[in-house]
């Protein structure tokens, strides 16, 4: 595409996937069509999915441990992805525990949260600030 010289391709981000439906009725959509839309995404953005994470059947209501989430969270912190995909942000969580340690991982390694019925958001970035995320430390 960009054949001029001096310019490098950018580098290729390392995407993880996570999935969630919660245990009582709910209407979103089932995991694994969480995931594939997630996967679907990942490719539509040119990013290379290396994990993938799920809780199926539990609330992100209550202030239980989501193994999945945990994982996601283990793996920000452990610098092994760059970028975040879910379906929309309350797939994710929706309590404030679990919220607080993505949020000060995502921040703290640059992580992009990308939801594929939304758009982009980067928790350390301005727009992120008014979304529930804060500015990193030093910035």
């Amino acid at each position: 595409m960009d054949d001029m010289p001096g310019h490098a391709a950018a580098p290729q981000l390392r995407a993880a996937t996570y999935a969630r439906l919660g245990e009582t009725y709910d209407a979103a959509e089932p995991v694994p069509t969480q995931l594939a839309s997630a996967d679907r995404h990942a490719r539509r953005r040119g990013w290379r999915v290396v994990a993938r994470f799920q809780d199926d059947g539990y609330s992100a209501f209550k202030e239980i441990r989501r193994d999945g989430v945990a994982r996601l969270i283990e793996a920000i912190e452990g610098d092994e992805i760059d970028v975040v995909i879910i379906g929309d942000v309350d797939r994710l969580t929706r309590n404030l525990p679990d919220w607080g340690r993505f949020e000060t991982a995502a921040v703290e390694h640059r992580v992009l949260l990308s939801a594929y019925a939304g758009g982009d958001l980067d928790l350390s970035a301005p727009e992120g600030w008014y979304y529930g995320g804060r500015r990193p430390t030093g910035a």
